[in-house]
């Protein structure tokens, strides 16, 4: 209120050099009157918004990859990112196409970048994805 009441006293009298300075420092402008700062309109906000989605995922998720499977004796082979292998005993959550289709437990051994796993519930196919959530 102070500003607007400000800038309409100035825009009546006659500006002089030394007011000047204190009219710059007050966001009031002399070509333009004392309108305030432009606000971008969110036709400009929405150009810096990315179109496609990007999944988030948590640092400490645990994701891989169903690599084989034996029905008859009901284990999988799960492959995991490099530093990123499951505890031994750790259960883990079978996903396909989103949907959750079984339940995993751990057993090892290890080797490179895959584990075994007993199918605990469910089932698996290969190439469906694994992780702890």
């Amino acid at each position: 209120m102070f500003r607007l009441r400000a800038c309409l006293k100035i825009r009546r009298n006659s500006v002089t050099k030394p007011a000047l300075p204190g009219l710059l420092l007050s966001g009031c402008l002399l070509v333009a009157g004392c309108a305030s700062p432009a606000i971008p309109s969110s036709d400009d906000d929405a150009s810096d918004i990315p179109r496609n989605p990007v999944e988030v995922t948590p640092i400490d998720a645990l994701r891989g990859r169903v690599a084989g499977v034996n029905e008859e004796v009901r284990f999988v082979v799960l492959r995991f990112p490099v530093g990123q292998m499951p505890a031994v005993g750790r259960r883990l959550y079978v996903y396909r196409d989103g949907n959750l289709v079984g339940m995993v437990r751990v057993s090892g051994p290890h080797r490179d970048i895959n584990t075994v796993a007993d199918l605990m519930q469910g089932n698996a196919s290969v190439g469906d994805e694994v992780r702890d959530r």
